[in-house]
């Protein structure tokens, strides 16, 4: 075989590995390829999922915002009431107190008084008619019985 042969099969054969390599190169862009594209539909799936994200954040935000404002101004509107509450309250308790004060002072004396005038009024008519709110006075047996 003469030299020439020999280089022309030996280029033959380089080029034939050459081919192979580049369809198995070939092979691998096309995935390469299919792999850029399907990342790239990926980013644009969580493109606009974050997009959605943000949007819903900043709707949440706005609503918290607003329950929040709502949410102190009822706190301060059941303070104030509060507040009132106590006032009430210490107010009825010191009636109470007062109340409670004239009935001990007006019965103790009712009790070693006799019955009053002739139509049996107790003594201490007028005094229960102010604290009971009784338009007229009542005899005393009437008196008991409440």
């Amino acid at each position: 075989m003469s030299v020439a042969v020999a280089l022309d099969l030996l280029v033959a054969g380089l080029l034939v590995a050459t081919i192979a390599y580049a369809i198995v190169l070939n092979r691998r862009l096309s995935q390469l390829r299919g792999g850029a594209q399907q990342m790239e539909r990926l980013i644009s799936d969580f493109y606009q999922a974050t997009t959605r994200a943000e949007s819903g954040l900043s709707a949440m935000k706005e609503v918290a915002g607003r329950n929040d404002s709502e949410f102190f101004e009822q706190f301060e509107s059941m303070k104030k009431l509060r507040d009132e509450l106590e006032y009430l309250v210490e107010r009825a308790e010191g009636q109470g107190a007062r109340l409670e004060g004239l009935i001990s002072d007006g019965r103790a004396p009712a009790a070693k008084a006799p019955v009053g005038p002739a139509d049996g009024l107790s003594a201490n008519a007028g005094l229960d008619a102010e604290l009971f709110g009784d338009p007229e006075p009542r005899p005393a047996a009437v008196q008991e019985l409440r």
